[in-house]
């Protein structure tokens, strides 16, 4: 047994060294190969947006297209005229922010009375992906993490803590509520509920101070509402954010905890232990009855000791802490699913420092040795999980926008070198980096037809490619259909580079999947002729054939990976118009679709032209050979569900009537990019 006397010696090191000690873990984490954090696509896009010369072009053209309020922006646009577009300049006051959030949420712990509440909090804020990502975004995301226990602490000043408040207090409750307010609006709902909840605790000391602290915000405020209600009439971002599932709050933690077994279950432990030390034998907290006793009895004026909350008053702000967190979720949860979609991970990060404080108000200072045991695990399983099955510095400091120009400027001068990539963010990195853009954008060969036209002129020995997640797939089945050796393939988070090749050894991680030919059944019709010049046997379409021959079959125990493709080429003869000739690649189940993806001949060739009953290629056709190829792909990661009977059926829908001769038609299932939302995923758990 430890002695009472070295117990109290263990706690004041404890409480003494052990918020340094997370400080300089929590440095090193952010810190880490400091010049090498890149920049992500949306900081890339608010540096951009800090090119006007003027404010008000800044307000209308920077702002009011963006989705945030102007705080985080304005800022920028003053910050980089001074400091320039270094990644150094530019992410250094976030991550000081970042670094300082982890500090105050140990300081608001320990004002409220729990210091071992507010180290457990500042652990895991130094150790997770959730507090290190965020801070080291120039986004509103380190702000808001900062300014948020900011403002609950002068909150907790005003109401609770100071028998007399300090005018300071006051001042630095009406500045960190402003800063929210103009930075995000979650952050601005966050403030908004705090300061609603103090309504119900003001005594007539405060009352009126109070309300003008609420007051002057609301002024401070005016100036940004037309951009509000600009915001307001946009709506949501559902172009891109899917509305969020019924498990969306068990992800949230699962993935704050880096989908660790062992630091989620520790987590759960801390919890249990804590809510343990609160309802057992604790006589730092008020039971149920005496808070509402104290309050019924004087409501709005509790005891203030001094820089330190009664009983009652513990039970209280931790409560309101957790209402603040589910509030700020429920809202999002159900203005998303009824209307925008808007929630997302970040927007919870401004209630979570409160929320883990509220969490662990139940630890108890004096279990010394049990808290620095848990403390260590917590800082070992954060850093083990985050280094080690998360990935973290490989993935996020692997930027797309960098990796694979720097692949491309690697190959030789024969090799085309095309990256589907965002010119406007190129351009930027270019300027900063000085990056080898010796390469074509996909965007300049007027795709598909003329990228098609280029593959197949037989000169160029390989292809290298680059893109982002969200460009057009049938780039790939395109190339893959006249270089089908895929030499070398590198996942990133949000692109994929590839090396293809006429001929050579495939890198076994890039290889594709069986291709499937269809096998057609000879309906009459089939002519087997020598059409333009080509000896290759023909299928042909008449004008009264609607569907054409096709492919179908389950996928059961085909599929890999929910991130995997389906693609499908055909290649057709221009014999006719092409208005209304279609490749179609759908999935069903039950009868009923569960995916559709169909693809225009119109797209896909240059003249569209009418020839007479003369079985001849139209040589206007601006493709070798005479003949179009069509390609389509579907994407399964953009599907919420894939029934495991499903059925996959490739055909030819002549919508239009035509006459179509086709020579070709296959699919195959193309291997994903497990990692493509691997910063958001449990990617090493994906199938």
């Amino acid at each position: 047994m430890i002695s009472s006397s070295k117990q109290d010696a263990l706690k004041q090191v404890t409480e003494r060294y052990g918020i340094y000690v997370i400080l300089i873990i929590a440095t090193l984490l952010r810190f880490w190969n400091f010049s090498e954090i890149p920049f992500t696509h949306d900081e890339f896009s608010a540096l951009y947006r800090t090119r006007f010369d003027s404010f008000s072009d800044l307000i209308k053209l920077g702002v009011l297209g963006d989705g945030h309020p102007a705080g985080v922006q304005v800022f920028l646009w003053y910050y980089v005229s001074l400091f320039g577009q270094s990644v150094i300049a530019v992410k250094l006051p976030f991550l000081l922010m970042g670094l300082a959030a982890v500090w105050v949420t140990w300081y608001l712990g320990k004002s409220w009375g729990n210091s071992t509440a507010g180290l457990y909090a500042a652990a895991i804020l130094a150790v997770t992906q959730y507090g290190i990502m965020y801070s080291q975004m120039a986004r509103p995301y380190a702000v808001g993490l900062f300014f948020s226990p900011v403002l609950v602490l002068f909150w907790s000043r005003i109401l609770f803590l100071d028998k007399s408040p300090r005018l300071s207090s006051y001042a630095g409750f009406v500045i960190s509520g402003v800063v929210l307010a103009y930075t995000h609006y979650f952050s601005m709902f966050f403030a908004g509920i705090v300061g609603f909840t103090g309504l119900m605790f003001l005594n007539k000391r405060t009352y009126l101070w109070y309300m003008v602290s609420g007051g002057m915000i609301g002024l401070l405020y005016l100036p940004h509402l037309s951009v509000f209600k600009h915001h307001l009439n946009v709506g949501g971002v559902e172009s891109w954010l899917a509305k969020p599932e019924d498990s969306f709050i068990v992800e949230y933690f699962r993935w704050i905890f880096h989908y660790s077994i062992l630091f989620l279950g520790l987590f759960i432990v801390v919890i249990v232990w804590s809510i343990m030390g609160v309802f057992i034998k604790n006589e730092d907290y008020a039971s149920p009855s005496q808070v509402g006793n104290e309050i019924s009895n004087n409501p709005g004026q509790f005891d203030k000791s001094g820089q330190s909350l009664s009983r009652s008053q513990k039970v209280i702000v931790n409560i309101s802490a957790l209402v603040w967190f589910f509030l700020l979720f429920l809202t999002g949860f159900y203005y998303s699913r009824l209307g925008n979609a808007v929630l997302q991970f970040s927007v919870l990060i401004f209630a979570f420092p409160t929320l883990l404080l509220a969490l662990f108000a139940g630890l108890r200072a004096r279990r010394v040795i049990l808290n620095m045991a848990m403390l260590t695990l917590i800082l070992i399983l954060g850093c083990g999980s985050l280094i080690g099955s998360r990935h973290y510095y490989r993935i996020f400091y692997k930027s797309v926008y960098s990796e694979i120009p720097k692949e491309l400027a690697a190959l030789d001068e024969q090799t085309l070198k095309l990256f589907d990539g965002h010119r406007v963010i190129l351009r930027q990195l270019n300027k900063m980096e000085s990056l080898d853009t010796a390469f074509v954008m996909v965007d300049e060969l007027k795709v598909p037809y003329s990228l098609d036209s280029t593959l197949r002129l037989g000169s160029i020995p390989a292809v290298g490619y680059g893109a982002l997640s969200q460009t057009n797939p049938v780039i790939w089945p395109m190339i893959y259909s006249d270089y089908p050796v895929v030499e070398k393939k590198i996942d990133y988070f949000g692109g994929t580079y590839w090396l293809f090749k006429h001929e050579g050894v495939s890198d076994s991680t890039a290889k594709p999947y069986e291709v499937h030919t269809l096998n057609w059944v000879k309906p009459e019709g089939r002519v087997d002729v020598a059409i333009g010049g080509l000896s290759q046997p023909w299928f042909w379409m008449g004008q009264d054939n609607e569907y054409g021959p096709g492919f179908t079959d389950t996928l059961k125990g085909k599929l890999k990976s929910k991130f995997d493709f389906i693609d499908a080429v055909a290649e057709i003869a221009v014999v006719d118009t092409l208005e209304g000739v279609i490749l179609v690649a759908s999935l069903e189940s039950d009868g009923k679709a569960v995916a559709w993806q169909g693809s225009g001949a119109n797209d896909f060739y240059i003249k569209k032209s009418v020839v007479s009953d003369s079985v001849s290629i139209d040589q206007n056709v601006s493709v070798s050979g005479g003949y179009v190829r069509l390609a389509v792909s579907i994407k399964l990661s953009d599907l919420n569900e894939i029934p495991e009977n499903s059925l996959l059926k490739v055909f030819i829908w002549n919508k239009g009537k035509r006459v179509i001769p086709i020579r070709r038609m296959e699919w195959w299932l193309r291997p994903g990019n497990r990692e493509v939302y691997s910063l958001f995923t449990n990617f090493q758990a994906l199938k």
